[in-house]
């Protein structure tokens, strides 16, 4: 059964009354437009009702008449509605007299917080630099909408930063708490800008090729990631592959230089061991080229033995070591 066929049911109940029924008049005043502050409607909120009676009065004014407006909504009640919910309640409809308005147009009674507020609170947990390094500049990635919370209520913003924010970017949740109770809330996300160096090619390096300050321009710029603690200048190492004019040279593209090679293969060579107080040499074959640092093979001239031995920068071998 819909609404409609109930107000038909109880307004022939009503006229089907016996004659001498003495009902206590009902009078509604409605206004064009109010303002209402609270989450459901009655219509003492909504309208002016007089009564002699003062049970009958009070049930009137207590007549639900549903839920408030959203923030930004009008909801719009005729008499029409009003009648429907006095009859339900018991009322008669034949002692309620409407004055004023035929409806009224019911808005929202609260405040607004403005998108700069907003993004205020949000800013106060935003992360500064550490350990004498400065921070990233952050920047509001969009402006949130504007929240709007009922004026009863005091309400404090509190900004929860998002741990599982992406990379380079940090969500905040602003909250509009009324005590422990959340009423409203946005969501501001912002970027980081991060002044890092980058080391750019100036022209083309060919493979091999020293980096140097007239092949490589270190520049100052501003990325969404910081720079890493170990980066340094590449000035003095060599590129690894062939490096565009323009293209930015990263660690996989500067590599150490080689140092010279120190023992050629199969030319003379001395092995030297040195302990406390003494030194023995011996002249050995070297198998292999070798730079200081690495271990190379070499022949032992009068045993006719091979060993493995770790070439010194002085272009001596000294014996042990694996490779």
């Amino acid at each position: 059964m819909n609404l409609r066929t109930c107000i038909r049911v109880l307004l022939l109940v009503a006229a089907t009354a016996p004659a001498g029924a003495d009902e206590p008049a009902v009078t509604v005043r409605l206004a064009p437009a109010t303002l209402v502050d609270g989450d459901t409607l009655t219509l003492g909120d909504l309208a002016i009702v007089r009564c002699d009676d003062a049970g009958v009065y009070r049930r009137a004014c207590g007549v639900a008449l549903g839920r408030a407006p959203w923030p930004n909504e009008t909801i719009r009640i005729d008499r029409r509605t009003v009648l429907s919910r006095l009859v339900a309640s018991g009322i008669c409809p034949e002692g309620v007299e409407f004055v004023g308005s035929e409806q009224v147009a019911v808005t929202r009674f609260g405040q607004r917080v403005s998108p700069e507020e907003i993004v205020l609170a949000a800013r106060k947990v935003l992360p500064e630099g550490g350990q004498g390094q400065p921070g990233p500049v952050w920047r509001l990635a969009g402006m949130p909408r504007e929240m709007f919370v009922p004026a009863s209520h005091r309400v404090a913003l509190v900004p929860t930063p998002d741990a599982e924010s992406p990379n380079g970017r940090l969500r905040v949740t602003v909250s509009a708490l009324a005590g422990m109770r959340r009423v409203s809330s946005r969501m501001v996300e912002f970027t980081a800008s991060h002044r890092v160096r980058q080391a750019v090619a100036t022209k083309d390096i060919a493979p091999g090729a020293r980096l140097t300050p007239d092949n490589v321009e270190i520049r100052t710029t501003r990325c969404t990631t910081p720079e890493s603690d170990d980066w340094q200048v590449p000035f003095g190492r060599v590129a690894s592959r062939p490096i565009a004019a323009g293209a930015i040279v990263h660690g996989a593209l500067a590599a150490a230089p080689r140092r010279a090679v120190v023992v050629k293969r199969n030319e003379p060579v001395i092995m030297r061991i040195a302990g406390d107080g003494f030194v023995i040499s011996a002249i050995g074959q070297a198998l292999e080229d070798g730079r200081p640092g690495e271990f190379i093979k070499v022949r032992n001239i009068d045993s006719k033995r091979i060993i493995v031995a770790k070439v010194a920068p002085d272009g001596t071998v000294v014996p042990g070591g694996k490779r």
